[in-house]
């Protein structure tokens, strides 16, 4: 009995290779299928982006407006940290000036 378990077992394997194996050149197959069209579409986008016309339109709607956003959006935690990075060198100025000149009595002896 146990030993028919396991040849059932052993089919059912081998089934589950045998599929996955088909699976696999049907991925394979489908890649194929698809690789021509995607080859064509993105040497014609090539094409089209290395036309100057097309670049300088690219730069004006897509890219300046973009950056734009980007910088208005940023802008004031820039100003942020640069009153930071003031406030802490002002403190260190202060510090390193309270130590050096602080008034030490004289040790006599």
């Amino acid at each position: 009995m146990l030993q028919g378990q396991a040849e059932r077992a052993g089919q059912g394997q081998g089934q589950g290779q045998a599929e996955q194996q088909q699976q696999r050149q049907r991925q394979q197959q489908a890649e194929r299928a698809v690789q021509p069209w995607f080859e064509k579409s993105v040497d014609k986008l090539i094409q089209m982006l290395q036309n100057d016309v097309l670049k300088k339109k690219i730069q004006i709607l897509v890219l300046e407006p973009f950056l734009q956003y980007v910088i208005e959006l940023v802008f004031p935690y820039i100003i942020l940290i640069c009153v930071m990075v003031g406030v802490v060198i002002a403190l260190m100025i202060s510090i390193l000036a309270i130590l050096v000149f602080r008034a030490t009595p004289p040790v006599s002896s």
